[in-house]
């Protein structure tokens, strides 16, 4: 693999590990997210890239993610119960 590929397989796992920190934190289903982020954290660790991929969330995000998921909840109340 070239420095090119690594560096864009780096860069998509790294945008999908946000997504579901994003998920689990706001209106997706947590266990569903949380298995795919426990994969995605396994796949990076096997492809040796757990010192050198960085994820970052501001928490203007996580912000948004919270609103999401309390819209969510008030328009859906019964997945409350």
């Amino acid at each position: 693999m070239t420095n090119l590929e690594v560096d864009a397989m780096k860069l998509a796992m790294a945008a999908q590990i946000r997504e579901q920190i994003l998920g689990i934190f706001g209106k997706d289903d947590d266990d569903e997210c949380r298995a795919k982020l426990h994969g995605m954290v396994q796949l990076s660790e096997s492809m040796k890239l757990d010192d050198t991929l960085n994820v970052t969330i501001s928490i203007k995000e996580l912000v948004k993610a919270r609103d999401e998921y309390l819209k969510h909840m008030e328009d859906h109340p019964e997945e409350t119960e």
